[in-house]
């Protein structure tokens, strides 16, 4: 089932949810194609979602499907189906250039690696597996951590931007239970260097998902990246997002935002980070109980969308990681109850950033301007 999301603004949202049937993924491209076209909106950042095995099959069909308009290849991570099929899904944002020239394949040491594109309201730049363009994969995953941030930076310096554009960022980490203390310890380090973290408060930490996954290219570290910048005499604000039921992510040593609000002057849209079942201390709470953290989940970030003037029902793209992919059938449930059972949700099963959390959500919405 695909279901787009046409944006109040520049961006447009689209995403397929397999449901156990991943044989009409070419369609699905096709279908997505001409509704681009119909909105003038081009692919900023695509994300696959499913076993490994299933890629060949599935970016054949999507080559089949786009052709010569097929710019830079997907991000696909093993984000593992919580049924039999071989894909759990995919994940697109559009934006819509403010002309037929605005948009453009940007691309490193000869390799296309994502999409720029100059909309009415604002710059838009997504980038996709970034990790796959290092020369050389370090032995530690924590050194590859690293790597992978300052090859971002590095891209964004090429087309004249920084770090300090990065709203939204995506690690899928390879075996992330095994390591995800130097994970943060190696992102705080670097976010540091670049000046995202540190004294400066006018500097916004990005949303950011840090989940298990694994890349085609090998590896420990999957990054995608969206970053954004006004336009000349357009209004445009980022701001953080702020919980009153939780603290700041960097009080516990982890440098992410918990949501950061896009302010243009048609749009707000809201990129909600990973979350999970953690109290205002930063501790897991409703250990063993996946009812009870899939409901504090939501109650957790309902709480940071209404602080930003908007709802549950404004999610316009979401994915839901499960521990155990058993607890689908209750998740089904949980969802319904909140009014989220026809949202465009994709689930995974995937392990979250502590041994004991069951179940993280991650989301985008939008609503029209103040």
């Amino acid at each position: 089932m695909l279901k787009v999301v046409d944006g109040c603004g520049d961006l447009d949202f689209a995403t397929w949810v397999a449901d156990g049937d991943d044989s009409g993924l070419e369609a699905v491209y096709r279908t997505l194609t001409g509704h681009l076209e119909k909105r003038g909106a081009v692919l900023l950042l695509e994300r696959l979602l499913g076993r490994l095995d299933a890629a060949p099959a599935a970016l054949a069909a999507r080559g089949r499907a786009l052709g010569s308009a097929a710019g830079a290849p997907p991000t696909f991570v093993d984000g593992r189906p919580c049924s039999d099929a071989g894909l759990a899904g995919l994940e697109v944002v559009a934006a819509r250039p403010a002309s037929a020239d605005a948009a453009e394949t940007v691309s490193f040491r000869g390799r296309p690696c994502g999409r720029l594109v100059h909309a009415a309201d604002a710059d838009y730049l997504g980038l996709g597996d970034v990790a796959r363009l290092l020369e050389s994969r370090p032995a530690r995953p924590e050194e590859e951590t690293t790597a992978a941030i300052e090859l971002v930076a590095e891209v964004l310096s090429s087309l004249g931007w920084s770090y300090r554009d990065v709203q939204r960022t995506w690690f899928f980490l390879d075996h992330l239970l095994d390591w995800y203390g130097p994970f943060n310890d190696a992102r705080n380090l670097a976010y540091t260097r670049l000046g995202v973290l540190g004294a400066d408060r006018n500097v916004t930490i990005p949303a950011s998902t840090g989940i298990e996954g694994r890349g085609l290219a090998g590896g420990h570290v999957v990054l995608d990246v969206l970053a954004c910048r006004p336009r000349a005499g357009r209004p445009f604000a980022v701001r953080r997002m702020v919980n009153p039921l939780q603290n700041e992510a960097p009080e516990y040593g982890s440098s992410f935002s918990r949501g950061l609000a896009l302010d243009t002057g048609s749009c707000r849209c809201l990129l909600v980070s990973g979350t999970a079942s953690i109290d205002g201390q930063g501790q897991t709470v409703h250990v063993a109980s996946f009812d009870r953290q899939a409901e504090l989940t939501l109650d957790m970030v309902e709480s940071l969308l209404r602080a930003s003037g908007a709802r549950l029902a404004d999610t316009c793209q979401a994915t839901a990681y499960l521990k155990h992919p058993g607890d689908l059938v209750t998740l089904r449930q949980i969802l319904a109850r909140r009014g989220l059972d026809r949202s465009p949700l994709v689930f995974v099963n995937a392990d979250v950033c502590r041994p004991e959390l069951l179940f993280e959500l991650e989301l985008t919405a939008m609503t029209t301007a103040g």
